[in-house]
């Protein structure tokens, strides 16, 4: 698996004894309990996640925690209608019951853009329609090697395609 990305706050420490392995259900309009969240990393441009999910005026003031992943790592991917069908169909939609098979579940930009261009609410129905970014959800966190710590400024050059000016 390629290497990944998790962005937070600078300030904010990765403490993965506070990752919940089990999912609960966020309240009204609130984000996911548990687990741990990553993107692919590219050298290129970081993320997708940083791409389009961070503000680039702000990226400065976060801290990027780039990891390694073992090789022995079991990851349900769902690339297409058909992963999709297999989670509804035996893990009954149940991201806890995918947590005791596996140690992440990872969306696919390519099915995630699908999702959004060809499926909606009242007809072909997806449990990731309101996912917009390639993303890993790990349930198990042992199975990540930190690598190195980004700082913001670095973050900063990297979203903005500017690693190789100074090489």
């Amino acid at each position: 698996m390629q290497k990944q990305l998790h962005v937070r706050l600078d300030g904010d420490t990765v403490d993965f004894s506070k990752v919940k392995k089990y999912y609960e259900e966020p309240v009204l309009g609130g984000d996911r309990i548990g687990g741990f969240w990553t993107s692919s990393y590219n050298e290129e441009y970081g993320s997708d996640w940083l791409q389009k999910k961070v503000y680039k005026p702000y990226i400065h003031v976060y801290q990027g925690y780039l990891y390694t992943v073992k090789d022995d790592v079991k990851i349900f991917s769902i690339n297409d209608f058909s992963d999709e069908q297999h989670f509804k169909s035996f893990y009954k939609s149940d991201y806890n019951e995918v947590a005791k098979d596996f140690h992440g579940l990872h969306l696919d930009q390519e099915y995630l853009n699908l999702c959004a261009n060809e499926y909606n609410y009242h007809t072909r129905r997806s449990n990731f329609f309101f996912w917009f970014v390639e993303c890993t959800w790990w349930f198990d966190t042992d199975y990540l090697i930190l690598e190195k710590i980004i700082d913001g400024p670095e973050l900063s050059k990297i979203v903005n395609n500017e690693i190789n000016e100074n090489s």
